[in-house]
């Protein structure tokens, strides 16, 4: 096998390679970005956010709660 013919096996092997490897990533990208976004959209419920955030129970009173003055 002449050295030429085996650079040109590497690099169609490489781009074999590199062009599954891309489609994994970009796969993998898309669907932790739907993960993300789905659970932004479920820690919007408060039933869900407080099964999955359990330290939103200690985190008092909310600030834009208001009570009416006595006086």
């Amino acid at each position: 096998m002449s050295n030429r013919s085996r650079e040109e096996d590497y690099e169609e092997i490489f781009i074999s390679f590199s062009d599954r490897a891309q489609r994994l990533m970009s796969r993998l990208l898309i669907t932790l970005a739907m993960l993300l976004a789905i659970s932004q959209l479920l820690l919007t419920i408060p039933t869900v956010r407080n099964l999955l955030s359990p330290t939103d129970r200690y985190e008092g009173y909310r600030t834009d709660y208001r009570t009416e003055a006595t006086d």
